[in-house]
Parts: C-alpha cells; structure tokens; sequence
C-alpha cells in the first residue's frame, strides 16, 4: 500500500530552577524524531520569574483550546490530581502551589502550550509589589495562617 508512517515526538524539560521549553519533532524513524524533538527544546527555552522562598505568590489562570489550569499559592507543593501536570510544574521549579485542571478533551499538544502560557505568566513578590503598591512583607503567604495571600485579603 506504500503509505508514509512518520513519528511524532513532543518533549517538555526544565532544570527545576526557573528555565522550562517544549520541543516537537517529526521523522520516519521514533529515534530522529526524539533527537529533533530535543534540539527543537534546546533551541527554545524560556526562563520564568521565581524567587526560591514563595515561587508562586498570586492565583494565575491560563487556557490554550480545551485546556485550562489554574494555579493558587500555598505553603507547600500539593500535587493532588494529575501525575503529568504536576511532574511539568516541579521541573518549572515552583513549589508553593496546587493547581486545578478543566479539560474537554485530553490533548498533550494542547496541555503543554497551556502551560507554558500559564508559567510564563508569574510574577516574584518583588514584582507584584511594584506593580500593585503593596509593601513586601504584605505579598507573604506565610504571614496568613489560612494560606491566603495579601492579594486575596486586599479584594
């Protein structure tokens, strides 16, 4: 029947310190694509805002076609749900955080751009305070024993 059989590989990477990237790679053979793959990830990486005592201080939502996860700032990682998603946000490097999945349909194209759009949206405390006018100290999740932040307090 002479048909075409391509492979499709699609990788997503972080050193867990700030610096994350995805790459997709297509080839005839499971191991050119896997080696385009992982030069498509190395040539983009993107590095997020992460300040290593609270790396996540405000709530962020993020949606890309079916997908949508949203963030919360806690004291500590709660990796209750998807095994995935929570692997994908510990190679980020965030560690003061749970998160919430809505999704129609699973698609992991669309689970990793979704991502993406959502990490590269955070903020360090430092910048929120410069950005909303709150003091430094206010932005701390640990001076709320309820796990709040200052931003839900403010509202």
């Amino acid at each position: 029947l002479r048909r075409v059989n391509t492979f499709k590989t699609l990788v997503y990477g972080g050193n867990m310190n700030g610096i994350v990237g995805y790459g997709k790679g297509d080839a005839d053979n499971p191991d050119d694509a896997l080696t385009r793959a992982l030069l498509a990830l190395k040539s983009n990486l993107v590095s997020i805002n992460l300040d290593m005592i609270n790396t996540f201080p405000r709530p962020i939502r993020a949606k890309f076609e079916r997908y949508a996860i949203t963030l919360y700032p806690r004291t500590e990682f709660n990796s209750w749900g998807s095994f995935l998603i929570s692997h994908m946000i510990q190679l980020a490097g965030v560690h003061h955080c749970n998160f919430v999945v809505q999704n129609k349909q699973i698609n992991n194209y669309s689970l990793v751009y979704c991502m993406m759009k959502l990490l590269t949206q955070n903020l360090t405390p430092r910048q929120l305070c410069e950005e909303y006018g709150y003091k430094l100290y206010d932005t701390a999740w640990l001076r709320y024993t309820d796990n709040r932040s200052a931003l839900d307090v403010a509202k």
